[in-house]
């Protein structure tokens, strides 16, 4: 950051809560900090705002059809922004030339890439999430009735990719119940399937950890295909 400019901040995960949250600060004080890039999920009308909101700059979107919408919905309101797409576009965001700071959003494995990104670079990463417990009573668990607690202690105590694959399969898992496509007791038989199927590694590198997620998408996919059992 040159002194008396503002800080360029590059944003990952922009049409999420967290997004909104960091644009409010931007919004109250455009004197201290200038967004430079923007990377954002599916919602194009959502980044249409934010690009008519906050200026010119580089913009990702998760999918190509995504990526082009925005260029379709702009035509003539706003020129110079570059729309990229998929990981590839997520990374140049991650790295955009004056970004002093890269806030990341992005939850999962799709944010691990991007987020080293910006480290390697010296760039400064600023790491949030939504999630937070406050004024919540705690009980003993019963694993019998929560056998996805049972299946995450587990995966600790194993370590290396186990507990990536865990995370992979339950997010995949949850997306299947609330699509309807199983039911809510049939996830935690689709994370101990996958669990049982992946080939556990040291997680040495961050190709080591990709790789087990790719894996466990994969057999988590499969399950959810054709479950053995369908709970309702």
């Amino acid at each position: 950051m040159t002194a008396g400019l503002p800080l360029g901040i590059g944003v990952l995960g922009a049409t999420g809560v967290i997004g909104a949250s960091a644009f409010d600060v931007v919004a109250r004080h455009p004197s201290r900090f200038r967004v430079r890039g923007l990377a954002g999920g599916h919602s194009v009308e959502a980044m249409r705002a934010l690009w008519l909101r906050l200026g010119r700059w580089v913009v990702s979107m998760a999918d190509p059809s995504a990526a082009r919408a925005p260029e379709t919905a702009l035509a003539g309101e706003v020129s110079g922004v570059e729309v990229l797409s998929g990981n590839a576009g997520v990374n140049v965001v991650a790295v955009f030339g004056d970004a002093d700071t890269v806030l990341s959003a992005i939850t999962g494995a799709a944010g691990l890439g991007p987020t080293l990104s910006p480290a390697r670079a010296g760039t400064r990463i600023l790491l949030v999430h939504k999630e937070a417990l406050a004024q919540l009573r705690f009980e003993q668990p019963d694993s019998t009735a929560s056998p996805a607690l049972r299946l995450a202690r587990e995966a600790m105590r194993t370590g290396g990719t186990a507990t990536a694959v865990l995370n992979v399969a339950n997010d995949m898992a949850v997306s299947a119940d609330l699509a309807r496509e199983i039911g809510f007791r049939t996830i935690s038989e689709v994370v101990d399937h996958t669990l049982q199927r992946s080939e556990v590694k040291a997680a040495r590198c961050i190709d080591t950890v990709l790789d087990a997620y790719r894996q466990a998408r994969e057999f988590a996919a499969a399950h959810i295909a054709h479950p053995t059992v369908e709970a309702t």
